[in-house]
């Protein structure tokens, strides 16, 4: 018992020399042996006071029917512990028994602890792991979920973060790869010269040292496929507080749909221009349709001025007349041109005669099976036209339906293309349709056979347009 005292003492000292804290020990009939403590003052008890007394004799009845199953327990052998919120603050309560040397439980201890400012230190930090948490969350999900591909490495050059944007831009999962590992599956070329680029010459390896670059679009290719991929990149590096390089993050774009537009657009520029000279060209051949009648015109003025007799006078009048209602109907014939013209106008695209082909004799299919015709594409010299693509392929089309009507079984027609000055000319030349040029020239107008009528309007079109159509012996050509 001289050994239980000395440790009584012991129990004292650790209870005036921890703040916040009291320690009480209890016999196994409630009786405590020791109350000590600053928590003891602050319930209105002198420590003295409280050795002695039983447990059921001091506390309310609410605190003794929560705490006596523990009391038991701890008599018991057992080791609790329970946390309670008070009017007084929040305490931690220990349930300690006490063994003599052969192992038997002689008292029961209890240390409580007031934690009520740790308690509201901990629930401000849960406050603040939340708020870390809702916010990595919302910056995971808009790493994950923005369109543009994000990498971030440290300075090794080894990927310690990627969204799913980024992966599938380049085709791979690249966290935890080396940027070295990257570009082995991946070429990546300079977008205007399609030079490769060197490793240093990458935007990643530029940010990591400290450069900070924006819109450097490269050109992608994948290794063992036909994918080619435009892409934008903004690359920063990372810097601690020190301004030293701690990584680098790369943000890439798929501008691969802005480049095709690009390349549309400079397309269309070169139709653009295409479209000037035609139009000269259409303009010049309107006005030469008008310099006749109207030099003619001019003339019967001038020998009407100098005509003496009465005869003479009227004779003029008359063919001046004649030659007005020409230049008149020339001037609507012009006028209905430009009309045709200007509503064609916005529709003008570049045609590339193999694909103009290819869509007829995929259309024709069966008919130049039927008829064993083989269509021979020469075209050396200017490939392509800028012209409304369904006039196109209408003028080309009806020209050769009705060179197929003429054609004997087992027939080439010969497709071919050259370029003279600023115009484009298509022969189309098979050896079985001699009779075709007196044939043409024999009918005119409304006259014209059906089986001439689709080549028929193929002129038309083609003279709406600027152009010629012209027969001849065993050729059909094509002025543009």
């Amino acid at each position: 018992m001289e050994h239980f005292e000395s440790t009584i003492d012991l129990y004292r000292q650790m209870a005036a020399n921890i703040p916040d804290c009291s320690i009480y020990v209890f016999d196994e009939n409630f009786d405590y042996l020791l109350a000590e403590g600053e928590e003891v003052s602050k319930l209105g008890f002198a420590s003295k006071s409280l050795v002695g007394c039983n447990f059921f004799d001091i506390w309310p009845q609410e605190v003794t029917v929560t705490m006596s199953p523990y009391y038991l327990d701890t008599l018991a052998g057992k080791r609790q512990k329970l946390e309670q919120t008070t009017e007084e603050g929040v305490f931690i309560q220990h349930f300690i028994p006490i063994f003599d040397k052969d192992k038997n439980v002689i008292a029961g201890m209890v240390v409580s602890q007031n934690v009520s400012i740790l308690s509201e230190i901990r629930q401000e930090l849960n406050v603040r792991d939340e708020e870390l948490k809702n916010k990595q969350h919302l910056f995971e999900t808009v790493i994950n979920t923005v369109g543009e591909g994000i990498i971030v490495s440290n300075p090794k050059g080894e990927i310690v973060l990627s969204n799913p944007a980024a992966n599938a831009l380049l085709s791979m999962h690249l966290q935890g790869k080396k940027l070295n590992e990257v570009s082995e599956n991946i070429l990546i070329k300079n977008t205007g010269s399609k030079a490769e680029l060197q490793p240093k010459e990458l935007p990643f390896w530029m940010a990591l040292q400290g450069a900070r670059l924006d819109g450097y679009t490269t050109q992608v290719e994948f290794r063992g496929t036909n994918k080619i991929t435009h892409i934008e990149n903004s690359a920063r590096p990372l810097k601690n507080s020190k301004k030293e390089i701690e990584g680098a993050v790369l943000v890439m774009r798929d501008v691969s749909a802005r480049k095709e537009l690009e390349d549309i657009v400079e397309e269309n520029l070169a139709v653009t221009k295409e479209k000037s000279v035609r139009l000269e060209h259409f303009m010049t051949i309107l006005s030469q349709n008008l310099l006749g009648p109207a030099a003619n015109l001019n003339i019967l003025y001038s020998l009407l001025e100098k005509s003496k007799s009465q005869t003479e006078h009227e004779a003029y009048i008359s063919k001046i007349g004649e030659v007005a209602k020409t230049l008149q109907e020339t001037v609507a014939t012009i006028s209905g041109s430009v009309q045709k013209y200007s509503a064609m106008h916005k529709q003008w695209v570049v045609n590339y005669f193999n694909e103009t082909i290819a869509r007829y004799a995929e259309g024709k299919s069966q008919l130049l099976k039927e008829k064993q015709v083989t269509l021979v594409c020469d075209f050396e010299g200017e490939e392509k036209m800028a012209y409304p693509c369904s006039q196109f392929d209408f003028i080309i089309g009806n020209a050769l339906d009705n060179i197929l009507q003429l054609c004997a079984l087992q027939t080439e027609v010969h497709l071919q293309t050259c370029k003279e000055n600023d115009l484009v000319k298509l022969k189309i030349v098979a050896g079985n349709f001699a009779e075709l040029q007196a044939d043409w020239e024999n009918t005119s107008g409304e006259k014209l056979s059906q089986k001439y009528e689709g080549l028929a309007k193929a002129k038309e079109q083609v003279e709406v347009l600027g152009g010629k159509l012209q027969v001849g012996h065993q050729v059909v050509q094509i002025t543009f």
